[in-house]
């Protein structure tokens, strides 16, 4: 074991390392976003939340496979409902938006520069990611 982080949050769905590998992004089913430190005693660095809308709609909660990181590792893409949300992780600010599905996004994952989705309605999409 490098580090063991205590987080408090019961409800984790996704981490990451950032890219120079210095913090650790953690993500929550309700959306909220923590980085922390890897490097100065593991403190909370950064701690933020994502607009899911998870208080207005039951179904609007993540889960692991409704949450992925862009390769680039800037980025979370999560998929509360029918459609994706692009968020920029050091600013929790969205950054792109698209209505993918015309039923519930069951599972989401990035693969270089593609973007998969799967939905409830029976459909697979893979999209091309472009930095925004």
């Amino acid at each position: 074991t490098v580090a063991t982080i205590n987080t408090a949050q019961r409800d984790v769905c996704a981490v990451e390392l950032s890219r120079d590998e210095d913090s650790l992004v953690v993500v929550t089913e309700s959306g909220a976003l923590t980085r922390w430190s890897l490097r100065k005693s593991h403190e909370l660095l950064a701690e933020s939340s994502l607009d899911i809308g998870a208080s207005a709609l039951p179904d609007s909660r993540l889960d692991c496979d409704r949450v992925a990181f862009t390769p680039d590792r800037d980025c979370i893409v999560v998929a509360p409902r029918d459609q994706c949300l692009i968020f920029n992780i050091d600013s929790a600010s969205l950054s792109d938006c698209t209505r993918r599905h015309k039923d519930l996004i069951s599972v989401i994952d990035m693969a270089a520069d593609r973007m998969l989705s799967a939905s409830e309605d029976g459909t697979v999409r893979v999209a091309q990611y472009r930095k925004v």
